[in-house]
Order: C-alpha cells, then sequence, then structure tokens
C-alpha cells in the first residue's frame, strides 16, 4: 500500500504536486502523458506505464494501451468504453475491461 497520497511532476522548472484524489485520467499524447485532474490537465515527458507503477492499484485502473482511469471516477460502462464523472468517454480494449470487471462489485438481478 502507498502511504502518501500524491506524488509531484516537474512542469518548466517547478515540481507541481497531484493529489490522487484529484486525478480524473490519465492518457498517453505521443512522447508524454497527459493527467487531467480536477484543477485542470499536466502533459509531462512520462509514459503510462511509470504512472502506472506510481499510482495506487486499488484507485486506478488501466482500460486500454494509453489510458488509465480513478475508478471512483467512473459512472458507468458497458462493452465498448467508460463513461466518467465529467462525461468523458473513453474506449476499452477487451483485456482491460475484463480486468476491470474483476476488481470491481457488480451486482445483478436474478
Amino acid at each position: 500500500m502507498n502511504p502518501q497520497s500524491c506524488f509531484f511532476i516537474r512542469i518548466s522548472k517547478k515540481y507541481i504536486r497531484i493529489r490522487f484524489r484529484d486525478i480524473l485520467y490519465i492518457e498517453s499524447v505521443g512522447n508524454y502523458v497527459k493527467i487531467v485532474t480536477d484543477t485542470g490537465s499536466f502533459l509531462t515527458p512520462l509514459t503510462v506505464k511509470q504512472l502506472e507503477r506510481a499510482l495506487p492499484p486499488d484507485l486506478f485502473c488501466r482500460i486500454n494501451r494509453g489510458s488509465i482511469v480513478a475508478m471512483d471516477r467512473i459512472v458507468c460502462f458497458d462493452r465498448d468504453s467508460i463513461l466518467l464523472d465529467n462525461h468523458v468517454k473513453i474506449i476499452f480494449s477487451e483485456r482491460y475491461r475484463k480486468e476491470l470487471e474483476a476488481r470491481i462489485t457488480i451486482l445483478t438481478g436474478g
């Protein structure tokens, strides 16, 4: 378990704090990743894999090769996509959809 509640990224000559609870999603943009938070988005020269290792796995889930979402920001999902609470729709890949379904509680009527 990660004892910290945040990490820092370097933007220009400053280090900016990113709180886990503020992150909506992360997506790959060329040789950078865009971290979208409640307060704005940040472009940093990291990889999705590097960020995935730094994030608590109980709070975040990778949903395709280039995207990670905050699990508590998921409003709904189907076979093809996830809708986040900021109305952003992100496409799933089959492999990652099955992983998400295994990590969450789904109740169905009988």
